[in-house]
């Protein structure tokens, strides 16, 4: 459970970051090239749900520098991008990811929120809380 919540959180929230860590203000939208962040505070969300990851991530407050790529991660990983809210039936629990944190590729929204949410038969309360542990700042929500 473990790789699958570090592969699809990371490489999700990665995905405006190139590889590479810009400066604030800056989004790596390649390894040698750099985006100039939006001038107004973030206001975009988006969902990524992956029921066959057991997953759903929801994005919140977000420029639009950050939130351009998650479409096309989404659907890498077959799931479904788009404004319908994570459902709350059977939901495990839910991770509270900072947004300025390591590898999450936000760049743009210091006020971002990614809340990570993991449901059965994939996830149990101990495997959620496990791999919501393993993201540096993070904070479990049961239920």
């Amino acid at each position: 459970m473990k790789a699958s919540f570090t592969l699809l959180l990371v490489a999700m929230a990665c995905a405006s970051c190139g590889g590479a860590v810009a400066p604030r203000g800056t989004s790596t939208a390649t390894a040698n090239v750099s985006v100039a962040c939006d001038s107004r505070p973030g206001t975009l969300s988006g969902i990524c749900n992956v029921p066959s990851a057991g997953q759903c991530v929801d994005f919140s407050q977000l420029s639009s520098v950050d939130l351009a790529p998650l479409p096309t991660y989404c659907a890498g990983f077959g799931g479904q991008f788009g404004p319908v809210p994570c459902s709350t039936a059977s939901r495990i629990g839910t991770c509270n990811v900072p947004p300025t944190g390591p590898h999450t590729g936000v760049h743009c929204s210091p006020n971002g929120v990614i809340l990570e949410h993991y449901y059965p038969p994939r996830y149990t309360l101990e495997s959620a809380q496990a791999a919501c542990a393993d993201v540096p700042g993070t904070l479990f929500t049961a239920g």
